[in-house]
């Protein structure tokens, strides 16, 4: 694993557009990122992409939804 791709979407189901910053896999550590510039009251979905050295990217469509304060 090399770095984790970030989707983000305002309608479930759909892919939506690549996060401009990647998250660094680190062994032994969690990754974390912060995204700014996200509407107030507003449903995100993000989806996942694990990338491995070869840029090999998983193509899994689970989101994690979250709706901004």
């Amino acid at each position: 694993l090399d770095h984790i791709n970030i989707y983000i979407s305002t309608e479930s189901g759909k892919l939506g557009s690549l996060y401009g910053a990647t998250v660094p896999a680190t062994t032994g550590s969690n990754g974390s990122t912060s995204i700014s510039g996200l509407g107030s009251g507003v449903a995100y979905y993000f989806t996942l992409h694990p990338v491995d050295k070869k840029n090999n990217e998983n193509q899994s469509l689970t989101q994690y939804s979250a709706t901004t304060l």
